[in-house]
């Protein structure tokens, strides 16, 4: 119950990396089986356990994300996946 405390009140407040995290998390579960398949098929066999873990995470993170942002975040496959409509912001001067 203390940690759940705890993470109401630290994450009580709005945090555009949680939000962002949040919208792309539906795209990189539909995306990740594939390109986590292709990585454990070419990465070299001599390579230990952990190392291939932490390659594939991050390979398979980096590409679902940069994916999501490129081909979803902005174009109207957004809306087909339930997310809000996010503009992209303008810097003010």
């Amino acid at each position: 119950f203390q940690i759940l405390g705890a993470m109401v009140v630290m994450l009580n407040k709005p945090s555009p990396t949680l939000r962002y995290l949040a919208d792309a998390s539906y795209w990189c579960y539909l995306v990740h089986l594939p390109i986590v398949f292709w990585l454990q098929g070419n990465l070299p066999a001599a390579l230990s356990g952990m190392a291939r873990f932490a390659i594939v995470l991050a390979i398979t993170a980096t590409v679902s994300l940069a994916s999501y942002h490129l081909f979803v975040r902005y174009t109207p496959l957004n809306q087909i996946f339930g997310s809000r409509r996010p503009t992209k912001a303008v810097a003010s001067a």
